[in-house]
């Protein structure tokens, strides 16, 4: 009690509220009183960071991930997941990066369109159209080497070095 006293007159002094130097010195004492478990402070080491919320949130991602075959960052916001969780997953070799902002899982085959779901992907506006899209209509045996999108008049021709476009207006 006079400790409690002697701290509330020193708050006043120095300009403190009384409960907030009240409750520090509290604190204070009670971490010097409760007695050392046998754990110097250089064995100490912080709990885990990944929290149950974490791993509802990579569930998420990879249930995703099963049913898009291919994930962009743009399209966690959809789930309301943070994009940080891609780059995770990646780490973990949940995921890989085919490309640049595309994800698939580690244990995905690929298939015999991927290189059309990657450029759907990623140029979202364009439309597959004429060699490309015939073997996809199974209308011709034959492979384009480049994949074939047509794009509007004014849009941007995108920069993709993966597979190799052909842009028609």
């Amino acid at each position: 009690m006079a400790s409690g006293r002697l701290v509330r007159i020193l708050s006043r002094s120095v300009g403190l509220p009384a409960y907030l130097s009240v409750a520090y010195l509290e604190r204070v004492s009670r971490r010097r009183d409760t007695p050392n478990v046998g754990h110097s402070r250089s064995e100490w080491t912080p709990p885990k960071k990944s929290s149950h919320l974490d791993e509802m949130r990579c569930d998420r991602v990879i249930r995703l991930a099963k049913a898009q075959a291919i994930l962009r960052p743009k399209d966690l916001e959809a789930i309301g997941v943070a994009r940080e969780y891609l780059r995770r997953l990646r780490d973990e070799r949940v995921l890989e990066q085919p490309a640049r902002g595309l994800h698939v899982l580690a244990d995905s085959e690929p298939t015999e369109h991927q290189s059309l779901v990657e450029v759907c992907k990623r140029v979202p506006q364009g439309v597959i159209c004429l060699l490309s899209a015939l073997p996809f209509q199974e209308l011709t045996t034959q492979i384009a080497h480049e994949v074939w999108i047509a794009l509007p008049t004014k849009a941007w021709a995108p920069k993709v070095e993966s597979p190799r476009l052909r842009v028609v207006r």
